[in-house]
């Protein structure tokens, strides 16, 4: 049983399955149309860093208190997408920071931009 743990590898998960993470980092967050996009995230399922690509709605992105929970596919879903709901557990300082970060850049991006109607995104 011989997980590589040096490289970061692509988590994909069929509809209905979840896999517990913890946010290590991020490098880049983008705002689009009232959804977050999380690249090149590093997280860590158990002890094996994984390289998560997915996109957080911004409900579900709010109701994020720290950097664990849960990704899942629900059935019936694209399932590039993935759904991050919260789960209970120790805080992580940094975690909560980055979670904390995303959720200002959210309220930023819903007080600025005055024309979210016309269907053009915030900041190209």
């Amino acid at each position: 049983m011989s997980a590589q743990l040096s490289a970061p590898r692509v988590l994909s998960l069929a509809a209905g399955e979840q896999v517990h993470f913890h946010l290590r980092r991020h490098e880049q967050v983008r705002c689009k149309q009232g959804q977050l996009e999380l690249k090149h995230t590093v997280m860590w399922v158990g002890t094996r860093p994984l390289e998560v690509r997915q996109t957080l709605y911004a409900e579900q992105a709010c109701r994020l208190d720290d950097g664990s929970g849960w990704i899942s596919v629900r059935a019936g879903d694209d399932p590039a997408v993935l759904y991050v709901e919260p789960a209970s557990g120790a805080v992580c300082k940094f975690c909560a920071m980055v979670w904390s970060r995303l959720r200002e850049a959210l309220t930023d991006d819903a007080g600025q931009s005055g024309d979210r109607g016309a269907g053009r995104p915030s900041h190209a």
